[in-house]
């Protein structure tokens, strides 16, 4: 539900991206859900994610412009 607004703000001039899926129970990884200035919380991982707590893969195509 928060993906197409990140899309919007910090991907603007990227033309295609792969977005994961992650399983929160298998990364070793921290995992930390942070306020942003739009007062939803997002959640940020700080380090490595491994192999096995990707879920899926989808890589997406953006429009010109974001």
């Amino acid at each position: 539900e928060q993906l197409e607004g990140v899309l919007e703000r910090y991907f603007g001039g990227v033309s295609r991206v792969v977005i994961l899926e992650i399983d929160p129970d298998k990364l070793s990884s921290k995992l930390v859900f942070e306020p942003s200035t739009n007062n939803d919380v997002y959640p940020h991982i700080y380090g490595p994610i491994d192999p096995e707590a990707v879920v899926r893969a989808e890589e997406r195509q953006l429009m010109p412009g974001g």
